[in-house]
């Protein structure tokens, strides 16, 4: 029993030489600073060509008071390299991992990766067109004459088109530089006609537009006519434009005809205007008509430079 009241005694001994003035020291309790959850890279695929880029983005889920910043690396940059804002380029052909990797101060980082495949570039082929055939109205089997033959009249322009790799907006037929006759594609037109010839590469000429031209047109108001005879040792062609882009580069690609000579009969626009009448019967019962007539008479010269021609 002694024993026991001394230990008694001396961890009392103990207690009160703390609490007179002794400094203990508490360690604090320990808290979880939290964690990145996950990052997501948008788009997780992505195929471009050579040349091209894609814009790739990081989201990133972290717990709250956590701060993460991304990181972006390459896994080959001799296929695609990126920049500090995800923007990737392309440089050869191959398939390449594009990561971003979230980190923060005091916690473990998340890495994920987009897989870019990156195709050799796009092969340009410009568009091909070719004048087929110039035929008479009606008969597409029947060519008009060529020098020293001459042509007039309606007459069709036969065009035969390959877009190759482009994308066509039109196509315009012009008489000696002068708009004869236009064909405009819409966007799913031009789409509709790349996919006829098949791959980017096959230059057959597979589409075949017909331009009906008018070579005697005239303006009636004033008797002026669109496309003049040509005059002695000239000659009229027609040169078809095919307008289109290649990606964002507009592309223009021509053709022109062998020469004809173009020949209208000049002539008249004659118009008749009947003024008040009045109806008088004479004696015998007859109904006699009077009034005004006036009657114009406007000149279509196809061949305007003879006028020109010294005396």
């Amino acid at each position: 029993m002694r024993v026991l009241r001394s230990s008694l005694f001396v961890a009392a001994t103990a207690i009160i030489a703390a609490a007179c003035g002794d400094k203990v020291t508490i360690p604090p309790a320990t808290t979880v600073a939290g964690k990145i959850e996950s990052v997501q890279v948008a788009p997780s695929t992505a195929t471009i060509s050579v040349g091209q880029t894609v814009q790739l983005s990081a989201a990133v889920n972290a717990d709250a008071g956590i701060t993460a910043t991304v990181a972006w690396t390459t896994g080959a940059a001799s296929i695609a390299t990126v920049s500090s804002s995800g923007m990737v380029l392309a440089v050869a052909a191959g398939t390449v991992g594009i990561c971003a990797t979230a980190s923060a101060s005091g916690v473990a980082s998340v890495t994920n990766c987009a897989s870019i495949l990156v195709n050799p570039a796009t092969q340009v082929v410009p568009a091909v067109l070719q004048i087929a055939s110039v035929t008479v109205a009606g008969n597409l089997n029947a060519p008009v004459a060529t020098p020293p033959g001459v042509m007039g009249g309606q007459v069709n322009v036969s065009v035969n088109l390959n877009p190759g790799t482009e994308k066509m907006d039109s196509v315009v037929v012009k008489l000696n530089g002068i708009n004869a006759a236009t064909q405009s594609f819409t966007s799913a037109q031009a789409a509709a006609l790349r996919a006829a010839t098949g791959s980017g590469s096959d230059q057959a000429l597979q589409s075949t537009l017909v331009f009906a031209v008018n070579t005697a047109a005239y303006t009636a108001a004033t008797g002026a006519v669109t496309f003049p005879n040509t005059p002695p040792g000239g000659s009229a062609t027609f040169t078809v434009y095919g307008y289109g882009h290649q990606g964002a580069s507009a592309a223009t690609n021509t053709v022109t005809s062998q020469a004809y000579n173009l020949f209208n009969a000049d002539a008249w626009i004659v118009a008749q205007t009947i003024g008040t009448t009045k109806v008088i019967n004479d004696a015998a019962g007859f109904a006699h008509t009077t009034g005004s007539i006036t009657v114009s008479a406007i000149p279509v010269l196809y061949s305007a430079w003879r006028s020109a021609r010294p005396a």
